[in-house]
């Protein structure tokens, strides 16, 4: 930090000035000779001492690596310097974690979920989570949320859902409407690329209403203060014309019912194969502008960073908090459009614990590293002003197959309900 010199120290004759810099010169060296003689200064306190200082601006030379260095090879030990003081005071809005609903629910007469945490809420409000974002899980529908599926006991399902998540002080968003396997809501975006045909404008539009209070209890679900906002797909491509026109649709439609709506993330394929690009909401908001109540972004991209960085034994709480200042800030914070910072929402983030092998690069962070990288995406969510962001993920669950649901243990819960500290001692402490 600089200071500024108070004028009154420029004001005299130029021999006054010069005595007055041959006093200030000695009383420094009779100090500097007082401190050393008295063994107190020492570089260890210094460098100490330095970390509390506001976090350091991202470099400017930070670019993306072309080819990420596989981090399969030993480990050394990080740098575990603390971590410096967040140079904002503004509060997160929403504290939220996505977690997939055979963790936490699953309908009377349907059986007990393998991948059932019967403390889950527990564990989640104990963390200070204020928004739950739901996805699917891997057991299907276990909910029976489907109103196709189920017509008679959705409605009582999904509000005995809300019931139990309001009750632990949190609100819901999901993670999208539907999939082709009919779970959730079975609205689900057509994607031609990956062979999705999706439910049809009409058919979603008739759901959306069973939703809107055409259904047994007679209840508004749309604009039911305990739903955060619906999100109708996640990371779709909207640069398929067919799917852009099917969202426009009914984001249209959920928002004339009075409710809230988003995609997240969504992707441009036309505009580039490269994924930051395709998601930089420069190119995307604008043909979502005035169809969206929000801006959702998934962020990945530096984990890449921290695994060099661990790799290399440097910092890995600098390196993953300056990559992700510059691209958030060059990807999402500034495409922003109309949208009002308080409406940006970081809509997954993480990093697995451990070995495992993701977009073809083997990771194996250690929990320090694991802990430094936690501590990164909260503080650079704060410093850049956006107060919502969602922790990826909750729970520890398994497909039919016995392995990880999602592939790598981005987890912060495990099975038996504890935790994974590395990750839950800074969510916790996030505010």
């Amino acid at each position: 930090m600089i200071y500024a010199i108070d004028g009154s120290s420029r004001k005299g004759k130029g021999n006054e000035k010069l005595r007055n810099i041959k006093v200030a010169i000695l009383a420094f060296s009779l100090i500097f000779i007082i401190i050393i003689s008295s063994g107190t200064f020492n570089m260890e306190a210094s460098a100490k001492r330095k970390h509390t200082y506001p976090i350091p601006t991202p470099s400017p030379s930070a670019t993306p690596t072309a080819t990420p260095s596989p981090t399969n090879t030993p480990v050394p030990t990080p740098i575990t310097s603390p971590m410096p003081t967040p140079i904002s005071t503004s509060n997160l809005a929403v504290k939220g974690i996505t977690a997939m609903l055979d963790a936490l629910y699953y309908a009377p007469n349907a059986p007990v979920p393998s991948n059932y945490q019967p403390n889950g809420w527990t564990d989640l409000q104990n963390l200070g989570i204020n928004v739950v974002r739901i996805g699917e899980g891997p057991e299907g529908d276990v909910a029976h949320f489907n109103p196709v599926n189920y017509p008679n006991e959705w409605a009582n399902n999904l509000d005995s859902f809300l019931t139990i998540a309001n009750n632990h002080g949190m609100r819901v968003t999901f993670q999208q409407m539907g999939s082709q396997w009919g779970t959730l809501f079975n609205i689900v975006p057509p994607e031609p690329a990956k062979g999705i045909q999706g439910t049809s404008i009409t058919q979603s539009k008739a759901l959306i209403d069973q939703l809107a209070g055409n259904n047994p209890l007679k209840h508004n679900f749309i604009t039911d203060p305990r739903i955060y906002a619906w999100c109708v797909g996640n990371e779709i491509d909207i640069g398929n014309p067919t799917t852009y026109n099917w969202c426009i649709n009914v984001l249209d439609y959920i928002r004339a019912k009075g409710g809230q709506a988003f995609i997240s993330t969504p992707i441009n394929s036309t505009i580039s194969s490269d994924w930051l690009t395709s998601i930089n909401e420069n190119y995307i908001e604008p043909s979502l502008a005035g169809h969206v109540d929000y801006l959702s972004f998934n962020y990945y991209n530096a984990l890449y960073y921290a695994a060099d960085a661990q790799k290399a034994g440097t910092s890995v709480y600098t390196a993953a908090y300056n990559i992700m200042i510059k691209e958030l800030t060059t990807y999402f914070v500034s495409g922003k459009g109309n949208i009002a910072m308080s409406n940006l929402i970081i809509g997954e983030e993480g990093i697995p614990s451990g070995p495992c092998t993701w977009n073809g690069v083997n990771f194996n962070f250690t929990p320090q590293s694991v802990s430094e990288y936690y501590h990164a995406m909260y503080d650079s969510a704060k410093a850049l002003g956006i107060k919502n962001i969602f922790f990826f993920d909750a729970f520890l669950t398994y497909n039919g197959q016995g392995q990880i649901a999602d592939g790598q243990p981005w987890y912060c819960i495990n099975q038996d309900g504890s935790y994974v500290t590395a990750k839950t001692n800074i969510i916790q402490a996030a505010n």
